[in-house]
């Protein structure tokens, strides 16, 4: 038995998307739990500043969404990227959506296997027409492209999550995967707003690629087993690239991952 499965691992839309891209980070990062080095002061302003930016955006949703005024912390944060993108929150409504029982910031894990699979859900509107509808905040600084998001991890795990488990947000009443639609919403490009619809079909094939993805990552038994990525380009905006003795380029843009991103006070929900 591999190492993360011993300790009873929760999979993540984040996890899984690291070990895609490179399974050695992986094991750094969440089986070894190690810290990254210390980056060139450069590229730690930006990476923090990044960071910090993201979670007062989603901190100021958050509030707003709750009746609070939070104006005065725009003006005061002195940030024109952050004014920029909150006057595109307020006059560009990401969520044009049907109205109904708004959740923001829930976490939900199901089973999946012997583990867990996690979601964190920026939003879920449940609508007066049985639609669900996932909502998520993106902060980095590229640019949403949609057609990548319908096959990636979160967009898989999200739904799947909460085709599984949402119900614990429905007082037990169980969500068809046909309900389900999940928004991705950029301040920065406000009419970039495209649903990603959800089917049973989908979910059947959710379920078989999560499973085989977990078998797989248990196949690797040994530290050695978890391979530097082929691509040593991206190891150049990696922050584990001193463990491996890959070269790390002073002043390459992060792009802020969601593992990063864990928001104050959120509300926990396990199936």
């Amino acid at each position: 038995m591999s190492e993360f499965q011993a300790r009873n691992f929760c999979f993540s839309q984040s996890n899984l998307e690291t070990y895609t891209k490179c399974q050695r980070r992986f094991f750094l990062r969440y089986v070894r739990r190690l810290q990254w080095p210390a980056s060139p002061a450069v590229v730690e302003d930006d990476f923090e500043r990044a960071i910090g930016r993201g979670r007062l955006f989603h901190s100021l949703v958050i509030q707003e969404t709750l009746g609070i005024d939070v104006a005065g912390m725009v003006r005061q944060s002195k940030d024109g990227l952050l004014g920029k993108w909150w006057r595109n929150y307020l006059h560009h409504d990401p969520v044009s959506l049907p109205q109904g029982k708004t959740f923001s910031e829930v976490e939900i894990s199901v089973p999946l296997g012997k583990n867990r699979l996690l979601a964190r859900f920026d939003r879920v509107v449940f609508a007066g027409d049985g639609s669900v509808w996932i909502v998520d905040w993106k902060t980095g600084k590229n640019k949403p492209a949609f057609e990548s998001y319908k096959n990636n991890w979160q967009t898989l795990v999200y739904r799947y999550v909460m085709a599984e488990g949402g119900r614990v947000l429905t007082q037990g009443r169980a969500i068809a995967p046909e309900k389900i639609v999940m928004v991705y919403w950029h301040p920065g490009y406000p009419e970039r707003l495209q649903p990603i619809r959800y089917s049973q079909s989908d979910h059947v094939q959710a379920r078989k690629r999560l499973e085989s993805q977990v078998k797989l990552m248990g196949e690797r038994r040994f530290e050695s087993d978890f391979q530097k990525t082929a691509n040593e380009a991206s190891c150049s905006r990696c922050q584990y690239s001193a463990y491996c003795e890959r070269a790390h380029v002073p002043g390459c843009e992060w792009e802020v991952e969601e593992e990063e991103m864990e928001w104050a006070l959120p509300t926990d929900i396990e199936e």
